[in-house]
């Protein structure tokens, strides 16, 4: 609890009057609130990298690592890598998408989809998941604004032992913008009853963005694990994420 404290205060004294930055979700590295994507995208000629630790179930250690890249106009590349470890045991996932952004004159809309394969010691699976997301942005007092999102999520999960995981969810985000650069989030999926190991796919999240370089950092919470399913309970995590180009 101490390490997630330290983060609030070392992003409280990164707060100044600050533009937004796109975040590459804990999933597949695109551009979402925790693990949701939105119908925002990188910008072009701008590369985004984020790095997040988490404890996760049964005292493992989570290392989540991503990046978006805006390759051209409305178009975003992004990647994603979590290993879990725990001694001599360890899983790690590799996810890598598209995502096309089609603004209109109501809201953005975007589409993506991504593949990964999952590597436990003695396992492995792809993963293939397919989004549409729609956000609009709206003014909520002279210095406040909301973006709310809605979405669908289609995901696949092909085992190597035939242990096959497929549907389709409604899923929903809020992102608060309350100015000087602080951002509060959270983000809802619909929870499948085959896939999802807890509850509802909840995540909620604090993030800081700076004036003065191209950084942020962010501490939160989340059920949602690397692989897009719902644990048994919320798991903190921290954060740090810079932009280099435009």
């Amino acid at each position: 609890m101490k390490v997630y404290v330290l983060a609030i205060a070392a992003a409280m004294m990164l707060v100044c009057a600050a533009g937004a930055f796109a975040y590459p979700t804990i999933d597949t590295g695109a551009t979402g609130v925790v693990a949701l994507p939105t119908a925002e995208i990188t910008p072009q000629g701008t590369l985004e990298l984020a790095v997040d630790h988490q404890h996760g179930p049964y005292d493992w250690d989570v290392a989540l690592t991503r990046a978006s890249w805006g390759v051209a106009k409305n178009l975003e590349l992004n990647v994603s890598h979590a290993r879990w470890s725990r001694q001599n045991y360890w899983d790690e996932i590799d996810q890598g998408g598209l995502k096309y952004q089609i603004p209109m004159d109501f809201a953005n809309v975007a589409i993506g989809a991504s593949f990964g394969r999952d590597k436990w010691a003695s396992y492995e699976a792809d993963a293939t998941k397919v989004y549409l997301a729609v956000s609009k942005e709206l003014p909520v007092t002279s210095s406040v604004s909301a973006r709310l999102t809605a979405g669908g999520l289609y995901t696949r999960w092909d085992g190597d032992l035939n242990n096959v995981f497929e549907f389709t969810k409604p899923y929903a985000t809020l992102e608060l913008m309350l100015g000087r650069g602080v951002m509060l989030g959270v983000e809802y999926r619909e929870r499948d009853d085959d896939w999802d190991l807890g509850g509802e796919p909840i995540s909620t999240v604090l993030r800081i963005t700076s004036q003065e370089k191209p950084v942020w950092v962010e501490v939160g919470t989340t059920n949602m694990s690397w692989a897009g399913e719902s644990w048994g309970n919320q798991r903190g995590f921290i954060g740090i994420g810079f932009a280099l180009g435009d």
